[in-house]
C-alpha cells in the first residue's frame, strides 16, 4: 500500500489504478525506479487505452510521449508529441512543472483527481496516477500515467462532439515509493 505526506494509506477510487500500482510496484527498480524497458503496457491489455508516457525534457518542456486512445478521446484532440504544459492553463504551468519534476527527481508517485468540464456543461472525473520510470540511459525522466473517468460510463457521452474545455486538480497526493514524499506536498493541494 502506498502513503501520502500524512502517512495515510491511499486508496485507489479506480480499480484500474491499484492494479497499474501493483503492476509498476512489481517491476525491478534501480535506486527506487524501474526502466522503462522493464514495463510493457501490453501486458495490462484492459487498460492499455488509458495510458500517457511524459518525459520530463526541463522545467519548461515535459513532452507527451504516447497517448493511449481513450487519453485522447479525453482530450478531444491528438496530443503526442506536444508539451503537456501547452495544456495546462497559464496559470497554473509553473506548479504543475514542479509538482511533476517532483515525480522523477524525489522519487514518488502521484495520485490527482482532474476535474474537466466539457462544451455541453458536463463534468467528468478522472484518477490520474503517475510513477517515474528510467529512459534507456538510465536517467529518470519519464512518468508513465493511467487516468480512469470515475462514476460516468463512456455511452454517455462523445468525446469529440464535446470537446474539454477547462480542467483543473480537485486533490493531488504524492505517493511514498521509498524516499518519502517532497517537501511540497500538501495533500490537498490543487494543481
Amino acid at each position: 500500500m502506498y502513503k501520502s505526506a500524512t502517512n495515510t494509506e491511499i486508496a485507489f477510487a479506480s480499480e484500474n489504478s491499484r492494479i497499474f500500482a501493483d503492476n509498476w510496484a512489481s517491476l525491478p527498480k534501480v535506486d527506487l525506479i524501474p526502466m522503462r524497458s522493464a514495463f510493457d503496457p501490453a501486458d495490462l491489455p484492459k487498460i492499455l487505452p488509458n495510458f500517457e508516457i511524459h518525459e520530463i525534457v526541463g522545467p519548461e518542456l515535459i513532452r507527451i510521449r504516447l497517448s493511449g486512445t481513450t487519453v485522447v478521446e479525453r482530450y478531444s484532440a491528438e496530443v503526442t508529441g506536444k508539451n503537456y504544459l501547452d495544456i495546462v492553463h497559464p496559470s497554473r504551468r509553473e506548479k504543475v512543472s514542479r509538482a511533476l519534476l517532483n515525480i522523477v527527481r524525489h522519487p514518488c508517485g502521484m495520485v490527482v483527481l482532474i476535474r474537466s468540464v466539457r462544451e455541453s456543461g458536463m463534468e467528468l472525473v478522472d484518477e490520474s496516477v503517475g510513477f517515474p520510470f528510467r529512459n534507456e540511459k538510465g536517467q529518470p525522466n519519464q512518468i508513465i500515467y493511467q487516468t480512469n473517468v470515475l462514476g460516468q460510463p463512456k455511452e454517455f457521452w462523445d468525446y469529440w462532439a464535446d470537446a474539454r474545455i477547462a480542467s483543473n486538480a480537485l486533490r493531488r497526493r504524492y505517493l511514498d515509493i521509498g524516499a518519502g514524499v517532497p517537501d511540497w506536498d500538501h495533500a490537498e493541494d490543487e494543481i
